[in-house]
């Protein structure tokens, strides 16, 4: 997406993995079981990478956002 805000709420007993690359954005993750690590693409251009799992137990489904500015929320 570009310039434009993506909220997307998952059941709480869901596991998944995600991958968010971003530039300029701000993101907001789910509290709880999360395990993530952010990745540092291009400091000058505020461009990251954000990759993790949700949940526990095994993933099946992959969420992957790619996006420049806006707001990035997940529930």
């Amino acid at each position: 997406s570009a310039f434009a805000d993506i909220e997307a709420g998952f059941d709480p007993g869901a596991s998944y993995e995600f991958e968010i690359r971003h530039v300029n954005s701000f993101v907001v993750l789910p509290s709880g079981n999360l395990h993530s690590e952010k990745e540092v693409i291009n400091e000058t251009r505020k461009e990251y990478l954000i990759t993790g799992k949700a949940g526990t137990g095994t993933s099946e489904g992959r969420l992957v956002i790619n996006a420049s500015r806006g707001n990035i929320r997940l529930n």
